[in-house]
């Protein structure tokens, strides 16, 4: 006996069209959320991000264009990081001027991410320059196992 895969006559003709619509459906719905970084009042966009580790401590640049260091916050808390920062609106309109296109609009930004391990949350340094903010993650020195004695 042999098996054969059921493909519809429509799939047989042409596999990939049934796989296109499928990522244009689901590119659609998430791009076209304020919340996947696309705009829109309000919305709440994610930041780019690189994380790398280093012997001592973790480098985590990210990108926050058009934010003012004022407008940034950092938390750290064990291993979790998060990076929140406003975006303010552009200026307004002068009368007698017109927009013709705009993709500015006020919103913010925020980021989290998780590090293999725990960071001295008291040694962390954050700089900001030309839309990157810098931040240098020591790592927590790990507890050792002590023997105790019993009295």
């Amino acid at each position: 006996m042999v098996l054969s895969l059921y493909r519809p006559r429509a799939l047989r003709a042409a596999p990939h069209l049934l796989s296109d619509t499928l990522d244009r459906l689901f590119a659609d719905a998430l791009l076209s959320r304020p919340s996947a970084g696309t705009g829109g009042k309000g919305g709440v966009r994610s930041a780019r991000l690189q994380v790398i580790e280093k012997a001592d401590r973790f480098e985590a640049q990210v990108e926050l264009p058009g934010v003012t260091k004022e407008d940034i916050e950092v938390e750290v808390v064990g291993s979790s990081v998060q990076v929140s920062a406003k975006l303010k609106a552009t200026a307004p309109v002068a009368e007698g001027e017109r927009v013709l296109y705009t993709e500015r609009e006020a919103g913010r930004y925020v980021r989290r991410f998780e590090l293999p391990s725990e960071v001295a949350d008291d040694a962390v340094v954050a700089s900001f320059e030309n839309g990157v903010l810098a931040l240098v993650l020591p790592k927590r020195e790990e507890t050792k196992a002590r023997r105790v004695p019993i009295q």
